[in-house]
This record gives C-alpha cells, structure tokens and sequence, in this order.
C-alpha cells in the first residue's frame, strides 16, 4: 500500500492547492535535500526515533516505537549514504545486518554513481561485538565486509579475531575520536554518512561537533521508564544551533529535519 505522506513544513508557496502537499517519492525527496559536503570528512546525518517523553527504546529495542512510514522514511534516509555508522551495543541489541536497499533505492544510488548499499561501520572501543554478529555473516550479499573502528587499548589477539570478519581499524587512542573516524571514511570515498546510534555514540559525536544533520521521528506514544536520550554523555561545551528544514507526517508519527546553522543550507 503507498505511503501518504503529508509535508507540514515548508509551507506551500503561492497559487498551491490548499491543503497539504503530499510527498510521493520518499527516495527522491530525501535525495534532493541539500547536503554540501565537509572539508576532509563526510557529511553525517542522523536517524534516530524517540516517544513523545523522549525515549529512544521500547524494553530495549527502538522498534517498538516504530510503524510502517518509519521503516520507509528510515530506508530512504539508508539510501543516500555512503556509509551506516553504529555503535557495538546498538548493533547487537538491534542485531544488525548489512545495509540491503530496496530495488528502487538501488537504481537511485546507481544514476549517482554510488554503490548498491552503503558500507556498516561499527564502532566498538573495547571490540565487545561477539564474532557472530549477524552483520559479520556475508551470507549470499556481495556487499563488502564491516569496518570496525576500535580504540587502542584493544588487544592485538582480538584485533586478529575480528579481522576475519570485518576490516578492523585500530585508533591512536582508547577512546575512538569522531574525526578519526570520519577521516578514515572520507579517505575511503564516503561522502555522506548516517549515524543511528546508539545514545551513547550520537553524544560522542554531538560532543565532537561532528553533527551536520539531525533527523528525529517522533512517535505518539508516552513510555516512562528509563530508556536514554537520543544522545547520552558528556555534555557539549557550546551547543550546536539547528535550523529546521521540513516536518512530515504519515501514520501518526512526525518526521523531522534540522540542519547545523553552520553549515550552507539554504534559507527556507
């Protein structure tokens, strides 16, 4: 069944219908938004969901949160990236597999020159991923292997392990650095990246001014309890500033985007 998708924000220009405009073309519409790319990093965008009390999880996984339109705006989201990047908690909780476009996504990424499905980093400081991971799995997909990103600290003997997996890149440091990062994937070609969590990753990369765009689905559901934030941990010292550039809504849920004021967005 085809999504309605009802754009609230920008407003329709003069001489519109009234109403709404629908939005019928989710990949493209995503696509066309403007996304001028950092110099030596990529652009990162995130996609995460939240209730409307703040939390990011329902008993522990975000997908009880979740409805159709989230999956199709999630996987047009996937779509223009180069890369997905994910922490090692997220991507067991979540069990995370290879990112696998649909065939619509798949001809969009191919007129942009761009490979059939991004590339899934993961970035894990202590490498506490298990080896069986189901993203580790190639099963039948041709999509490259895993990169995992891990701090210093690390053994060599794990390092080894892993490496049978995925390709492991190892930090000068203990704590795995966003830039680094994001050099790393810059110099392997990736020019948009999407960040989906954890909490915990979003914080080290919001607290690394390393945020260029935030997408934020709300759903209308109150949760309690004591899920965590969208990001979680240390404080930024000066908080990045967003601007937003357009709000949907399908199957009851609100669909966000704010861009850093930073960057070249164009003014609405």
């Amino acid at each position: 069944m085809a999504l309605h998708v009802d754009r609230l924000y920008p407003p329709p220009g003069p001489g519109s219908p009234p109403g709404f405009p629908t939005i019928t073309d989710l990949v493209a519409a995503i696509a066309e938004e403007h996304r001028p790319i950092p110099a030596n990093r990529p652009w990162v965008l995130t996609n995460m969901i939240t209730s409307l009390d703040g939390a990011t999880t329902v008993e522990g996984l975000s997908g009880g949160l979740g409805r159709p339109a989230d999956s199709q705006v999630f996987a047009a989201l996937r779509a223009v990236a180069d890369v997905v990047i994910v922490g090692a908690t997220t991507a067991r909780v979540e069990g995370y597999r290879r990112p696998r476009p649909n065939p619509t996504a798949i001809a969009a990424r191919r007129s942009r020159g761009q490979t059939d499905a991004p590339r899934l980093a993961i970035v894990s400081g202590s490498l506490s991923v298990p080896s069986d991971l189901p993203a580790f799995d190639p099963g039948a997909s041709n999509e490259p292997r895993p990169l995992l990103f891990t701090g210093s600290e690390t053994t060599a003997e794990r390092r080894r392990e892993l490496s049978e997996v995925a390709d492991v890149e190892a930090a000068t440091t203990p704590i795995v650095d966003p830039h680094w990062v994001l050099e790393r994937l810059f110099e392997r070609g990736a020019r948009v990246a999407i960040l989906e969590g954890g909490p915990t990753l979003n914080g080290l990369f919001a607290s690394a001014g390393c945020i260029d765009e935030w997408n934020l689905t709300v759903a209308p559901d109150l949760v309690s309890g004591t899920s965590a934030r969208a990001t979680h941990g240390q404080a930024v010292s000066a908080p990045t500033a967003f601007v937003l550039t357009r709000l949907w809504f399908a199957d009851g849920l609100v669909f966000g985007r704010w861009v850093a004021t930073g960057s070249s967005e164009p003014a609405l």
